[in-house]
């Protein structure tokens, strides 16, 4: 199951935007670093979200296999500009450590997407 990619996201076109802008920099001057912060373990679905990244021409600087832990601690140590994940869960846990955040609908049920506006109204915070 690893060696398949992972279908595209709400996010993809964001990602390959990000990866055009990173690779204008250059790998070693880019402002812009790529991080993987996963629930799953790296023997899962982790290794198939590297390897699907890859496959659209987006590295990742760092990959974080959490397997299952909470996010906020790591978060808290690489300090990035923005956070995005589809729960909520981490959402709050990544602004209970002042990491700006937006929740993904992505797997949600129809009335979670209210939680959307909200993380991405604390932004500014």
């Amino acid at each position: 199951m690893e060696t398949v990619p992972m279908g595209e996201g709400p996010l993809k076109a964001f990602a390959l935007h990000l990866g055009k802008m990173r690779k204008k920099f250059g790998q070693e001057d880019s402002p812009i670093r790529i991080y993987l912060v996963t629930a799953r373990s790296g023997r899962d679905m982790g290794t198939r979200a590297i390897k699907t990244l890859r496959e659209w021409g987006l590295p990742t600087d760092e990959a974080f296999f959490m397997a299952g832990a909470p996010k906020g601690p790591i978060l808290s140590k690489i300090q990035p500009h923005i956070f995005f994940d589809d729960n909520f869960h981490n959402i709050q846990g990544a602004q209970d450590v002042g990491i700006p955040s937006a929740l993904v609908p992505y797997g949600c049920q129809k009335g979670s997407y209210e939680h959307s506006v909200l993380s991405v109204n604390n932004i500014s915070k």
